[in-house]
């Protein structure tokens, strides 16, 4: 799964470099568990083809709350640090995460900018899970960010 690891006890992110080109946001269904759940490993299987380097992808956990206000608030806290990484997109995977971070109805495969960040919204790595056949809409909703980030996307 990569060299990822949990950084310091406060903060949500997981990193293997610093100033990578993407952010994720991801949502954790328990406190603590991200790393060794099956979204974890379907992210990891998702940089691939992307061309992304999982020790210069940076991941933003979410907490699942109960309020997406919680979860958004969560999202602010992060922000000064989200800013100076300075990733050229980041990537809200699912609508509960999107929804919290841009506070709207996000609208998917699209990049939207907010808080000075372009933000891509793509496909939960749950609902994936859940319904396999999504996983070609969140591929070609993630085609966006590689046409931004400047990569190809491999075979």
């Amino acid at each position: 799964m990569g060299k990822l690891g949990q950084v310091g006890a406060q903060t949500p992110f997981l990193r293997g470099g610093r100033r990578g080109d993407v952010l994720f946001v991801v949502e954790e269904a328990l406190p603590g568990t991200f790393l060794e759940s099956e979204e974890a490993q379907l992210l990891f299987k998702i940089l691939k083809p992307m061309n992304l380097d999982p020790e210069q992808t940076e991941v933003l956990v979410l907490p699942t709350a109960n309020s997406l206000m919680t979860m958004g608030s969560e999202f602010e806290k992060n922000l000064p640090t989200l800013q100076s990484l300075n990733p050229k997109v980041v990537i809200a995977m699912g609508p509960r995460v999107a929804e919290a971070i841009l506070g709207l109805e996000p609208v998917r495969g699209q990049i939207q900018v907010r808080f000075g960040l372009k933000i891509l919204v793509t496909e939960g790595l749950r609902q994936m899970l859940e319904r396999p056949e999504s996983k070609k809409l969140a591929w070609d909703e993630l085609k966006t960010a590689i046409r931004e980030v400047g990569t190809k996307e491999s075979e």
